[in-house]
C-alpha cells in the first residue's frame, strides 16, 4: 500500500479533484518505479539482472526505463547493501516527449556503464566506485555528483540537467522537536514546498516504523533538506534511502522513502534477502 501526499507552495495538503488525479498517478508512478524494492524479504532464484561480473575486475551494470540511473543505484544497493539516495532535477530536454492528445509523457531510454568491482568494505571504498559511477553516468547534458551525507556511509547521488540545482539542496528551517521520522519528512517537504514554491508528491511503502520511531531534527540555522532528511532517517533501526525526481505528467517532484534490502546468496545457490541493520548509535 503506498501513502501519498501533495503539497502546494504554502506547504499546505491540496484536496480537490485535481489533487485526487494526481495522488492516484503518483501512486502509480511510485509503485512501478519501486517494482524491485517492494519485493517480501525471504529467498528467491540467484539473479541480479542488469548486473555482471567482468574478468577485467569491473562490475557492468545496465537498465532501461524512465529512471534508469536509479535502477543502477538499485542494483548496487541489492548487492552490496549500500545507502545510496537518488535525485534528479527536471528532465524535460531529452527525457520527455509529447503524445497525440499534447499531454507530456516520460520517455524510456536505456544505461550501461561499467565500474570497478568494490576491493573491500569501506566508505572509502565505496565513494570511489559511486564516483567511477558518477563519471560514467554523466554527459554533456546531465552531470552527476556524489555527496557522502554524514559518517556512516550515506551518499546521495544528485543528477543535475541543463545545470538544474537539485531540490533538496534547498536551504531551509524546521522547528527542533520531537515527532515521529513520517511527521519529520513531512515537515521538511512542506518547508522546502515553502521556499521554492515547486509540489512534491510523497510516496512510499507503506511502513510502521516511519510513524512509531521518534527523532528530535532541527537546527536554528538553514541546512540543506538532504541533511535534515538523512538525520530522521538514520533514526530508523534498519537503513532506508529516498528516490526523488521529477514526473512529466503531473508537472511536479515525486519522493519516496525505501528500505535497503541486501541479497545474500546461500551455499545451495539462492538468495536471501535481508534488511540491511542500522549501525549503532553513538
Amino acid at each position: 500500500m503506498l501513502s501519498t501526499t501533495n503539497y502546494n507552495s504554502s506547504g499546505q495538503s491540496h484536496v480537490g479533484r485535481r489533487s485526487c488525479m494526481l495522488i492516484a498517478l503518483a501512486t502509480c508512478l511510485l509503485t512501478l518505479r519501486s517494482t524491485c524494492l517492494c519485493q517480501q524479504v525471504g529467498t528467491g532464484p540467484s539473479s541480479n539482472d542488469g548486473l555482471e561480473y567482468q574478468s577485467n575486475g569491473t562490475i557492468l551494470l545496465s537498465a532501461k526505463g524512465s529512471w534508469p540511473e536509479e535502477q543502477i543505484l538499485e542494483r548496487l544497493r541489492r548487492e552490496y547493501g549500500w545507502v545510496t539516495d537518488y535525485e534528479q532535477t527536471p528532465r524535460l530536454a531529452n527525457m520527455v516527449v509529447t503524445s497525440a492528445d499534447g499531454s507530456l509523457q516520460a520517455k524510456m531510454h536505456s544505461v550501461s556503464v561499467s565500474i570497478p568491482r568494490p576491493t573491500q568494505a569501506s566508505s572509502a571504498e565505496e565513494l570511489r566506485v559511486l564516483g567511477a559511477l558518477a563519471s560514467g553516468l554523466s554527459s554533456a547534458d546531465e552531470r552527476v555528483t556524489v555527496v557522502q551525507n554524514g559518517g556512516d556511509g550515506r551518499f546521495d547521488i544528485l543528477l543535475s540537467a541543463g545545470g538544474a540545482e537539485p531540490i533538496l539542496s534547498t536551504a531551509i528551517v524546521i522547528p527542533s522537536q520531537a515527532r515521529s521520522v513520517g511527521d519529520t519528512i513531512t515537515a521538511i517537504l512542506e518547508a522546502v514546498s515553502t521556499r521554492t514554491g515547486q509540489p512534491i508528491l510523497l510516496g512510499g511503502i507503506a511502513n510502521s516504523s516511519l510513524e512509531i520511531t521518534q527523532v528530535t531534527v532541527g537546527e536554528t540555522q538553514p541546512l540543506p533538506a538532504r541533511v535534515l532528511l538523512a538525520q530522521a532517517l538514520d533514526a530508523l533501526p534498519t537503513r532506508h534511502v529516498w528516490l526523488l525526481g521529477y514526473e512529466p505528467q503531473m508537472g511536479s517532484y515525486t519522493i519516496g522513502v525505501e528500505p535497503v534490502v541486501r541479497a545474500i546468496r546461500t551455499s545451495s545457490g539462492q538468495v536471501v534477502e535481508t534488511l540491511v541493520k542500522a549501525p549503532p548509535k553513538q
